[in-house]
């Protein structure tokens, strides 16, 4: 199995590598804009003190709540 390795730039969405990828990109720019009276959320993470593993579920919880 041969090496590879990425090069800085050389990924797709940095423009220029692939003409499909280029196009999408420009179709797809007017869907990618702030919409107005759009939110930023922050979130939050916390762990409990219980196991890692457990059947009933993880052990941390994720709450979003408005940036300040």
């Amino acid at each position: 199995m041969a090496e590879t390795s990425a090069e800085p730039g050389s990924h797709p969405g940095s423009g220029g590598i692939d003409v499909r990828y280029d196009e999408l990109d420009l179709l797809l720019a007017p869907y990618r804009q702030t919409p107005d009276g759009a939110r930023r959320l922050l979130g939050e993470v916390r762990f409990d003190a219980g196991d890692r593993y457990r059947p009933d579920g993880v052990d941390y919880w994720f709450r979003w709540s408005p940036s300040r």
